[in-house]
């Protein structure tokens, strides 16, 4: 009887007796959102092999955020953030020291996520 009961009871829930809901269906009208598809087109620099390794070499190299050391915190980075931007269509084209050298170590800076994003608000109202 109480193993009736039991059987019972997990048809209609799940192990914690959360309900369980039928899964949604698609619908042919409805766009798919797609992850980060308002974002704008980044520089595909980004994205080369040379790039990520530079990256990596360079955050383990200077793990803390500049800016917050500076304040006399310390607090870990997760960008490398490049302090005389890069040229978006070609990155290695400086085009007479507008641009910033892409891979060089005095051209980029580790940042936490909060400074970088004060850092690139600013370089973007001041275009």
């Amino acid at each position: 009887m109480l193993l009736k009961m039991k059987n019972q009871v997990n048809q209609n829930h799940c192990h914690f007796n959360m309900p369980i809901f039928p899964k949604s269906k698609k619908r042919s009208w409805v766009s798919e959102n797609k992850p980060q598809a308002g974002r704008k087109v980044t520089n595909p620099f980004y994205h080369t092999t040379p790039w990520r390794k530079f990256r990596n070499a360079y955050i383990k190299e200077n793990p803390l955020c500049v800016d917050c050391y500076l304040n006399d915190k310390i607090k870990p980075g997760n960008v490398v953030d490049h302090i005389k931007q890069i040229n978006r269509v070609d990155a290695y084209n400086t085009e007479f020291g507008y641009y910033g050298d892409p891979l060089s170590e005095s051209n980029v800076q580790t940042l936490c996520t909060h400074h970088h994003a004060i850092k690139s608000g600013k370089e973007r109202w001041n275009k």
